[in-house]
């Protein structure tokens, strides 16, 4: 009876949040989840026969007499009339969850937790997201000036757990969260952190449940609760955010149309479309999208079109924080019973600069990008970033063409970057070469019942005419070895050289743009060595 009553009071409450916040739930389990902490499910599931569990579950009246019986069985959901995975797009359903079983089940736990009594970390991880995208947009149309720095510097003072928590007491989230203690004897900083947490998380089952817009009213909300000021200094509604982006997308309109090589620029912006399948229907942004830094006088030619802003720098800021939205979107789909761990994991390596660059220069990117004459002649450009980058930056002029509708950047991900999950799975891609090479180390040492010591050293970099033994990062743009050539060494200008050492024998050395690289490398290169092959991306 005391578990039916505190049920009964929670509904309510959540109910009354509702009514107050203008919301309306299609699946009322998803905002009963945000407010979900782990604990109160750990205390009748997991832990059951902990101390601290018995004690949490009398204290509210959760008794179970057999546990087993109530936890759903793996067989069941995956075999059951329930669907194990929504729609992951580019992949197999069944190929994927087979994929997923057979390389993650070492690595990551997954959790069946009942719809009704599930904890919000999921919801987090997307909420995360979803507040990010919120907040860049609105910082990218209201601070015109503002370089890319100072837009990623302002949307991490607005989303940091200090604020987010203040935001959160405003609303009263604490008379709201479930949990196995109480909230009130904690101190600040650990409140603000679990109500910041629940913050992410509602706008996370928001998203879910009806789709950005009503995300974007829901945090126009709560900052207004919270500091007005901030709120008009900040924020943009959607109408306001769809007429600001407008007068934005219209600024180099009339401008270009002057430009002697306005026709010859379209028909290049029709091939890029054709291309790479990317439609960004302005060609004045499209052309900013593709546009670096280095393309400016007297880097370039006298007559070439600079828009108002001259290179993509903001609009790659946009890109990233919608790309962030969609990929965390399709990861939740994808893994429906895996917690944050993996789905930040899988995400951190399906949006690397790496696989963002494999991807644009399949599609055809790289001969549509204005680099300038300086650059082009001397080389020195990482061009891996600038591929990723101005991805990133077509991602943005798509989402500024149509800032309510996420539907078309979701549409160009779901052809060109969310079908290589799979295949990132199975090459368990999510682990850097360092953290791999770590895992076999540890099972070698297991396995001889003898301690493995690994260390790493700084070495001087090495001689570009004295490079045996190295390992140097490819920099063909087609992926083929850069010192394959008879009779050439190519410079090394990394700044930085490793030298990787276990039980005090040196097994590699390697040379990176920053030392992890070259530890990734060297560890790459010492697996390579004892017979462990790694895949490239």
């Amino acid at each position: 009876m005391p578990m039916v009553l505190k049920y009964v009071r929670h509904f309510n409450l959540l109910t009354s949040f509702e009514t107050a916040m203008g919301l309306k739930f299609k699946e009322k389990a998803l905002l009963r989840q945000a407010f979900t902490h782990g604990s109160y499910v750990d205390l009748g599931m997991q832990n059951v026969n902990t101390v601290e569990a018995t004690k949490s579950r009398v204290r509210i009246g959760h008794v179970f007499e057999n546990v087993a019986s109530l936890k759903r069985s793996r067989s069941m959901l995956l075999d059951g009339d329930m669907p194990v995975l929504g729609h992951a797009a580019g992949n197999n359903d069944l190929k994927l969850r087979e994929v997923a079983e057979k390389h993650l089940s070492g690595d990551f736990k997954e959790e069946f937790h009942s719809r009704y009594l599930c904890p919000y970390e999921r919801l987090e991880f997307l909420g995360d997201a979803v507040l990010g995208l919120l907040v860049a947009s609105s910082a990218f149309l209201k601070l015109p000036n503002a370089d890319e720095g100072f837009l990623h510097q302002t949307r991490v003072d607005i989303v940091n757990n200090n604020n987010l928590g203040k935001m959160a007491k405003a609303a009263n989230f604490e008379s709201l969260l479930l949990s196995a203690f109480d909230l009130a004897k904690l101190d600040e900083e650990t409140k603000a952190k679990i109500t910041a947490d629940c913050f992410e998380a509602l706008l996370g089952a928001l998203y879910k449940d009806q789709g950005i817009v009503p995300c974007r009213a829901l945090l126009g909300k709560l900052m207004d609760m919270h500091d007005a000021e901030l709120r008009e200094l900040c924020f943009l509604s959607t109408p306001e955010l769809i007429t600001e982006a407008k007068a934005y997308v219209e600024i180099d309109r009339a401008p270009i149309k002057q430009w002697s090589k306005y026709n010859q620029t379209r028909v290049l912006h029709r091939r890029f479309a054709q291309r790479t399948g990317v439609e960004i229907a302005n060609t004045h942004l499209w052309l900013q999208a593709v546009t670096h830094a280095s393309f400016q006088k007297p880097q370039i030619d006298d007559d070439e079109f600079i828009g108002h802003e001259p290179s993509y720098e903001r609009i790659e800021f946009l890109g990233d924080a919608v790309l962030q939205v969609l990929s965390s979107e399709f990861l939740v789909d994808a893994f429906p019973y895996h917690q944050e761990h993996l789905l930040t994991q899988a995400r951190s390596s399906l949006v690397k600069n790496t696989k963002l660059a494999i991807v644009a220069r399949k599609a055809g990117y790289e001969e549509f990008i204005r680099l300038g004459n300086l650059v082009k002649q001397n080389g020195k450009l990482y061009m891996e970033d600038v591929l990723a980058d101005v991805f990133e930056a077509t991602l943005g002029a798509v989402y500024l063409e149509n800032p309510s509708d996420l539907g078309k950047v979701r549409s160009i991900l779901e052809c060109m970057l969310f079908p290589r999950l799979t295949e990132a799975i199975r090459r368990r891609q999510w682990m850097n070469p360092r953290k791999v090479f770590t895992h076999y180390v540890t099972q070698w040492s297991r396995s001889s019942m003898r301690q493995i010591t690994c260390q790493f050293k700084n070495i001087k970099v090495p001689d570009p005419a004295n490079t045996s033994g190295i390992l140097v990062p490819k920099t063909n743009g087609d992926g083929s070895d850069a010192t394959k050539g008879k009779g050439k060494k190519t410079p090394v200008q990394d700044a930085h050289a490793v030298a990787l050492y276990v039980n005090n024998f040196q097994v590699a050395r390697a040379v990176g743009r920053t030392i992890s690289a070259a530890q990734d490398a060297a560890c790459k290169r010492a697996l390579m060595l004892y017979g462990v092959r790694l895949h490239e991306d």
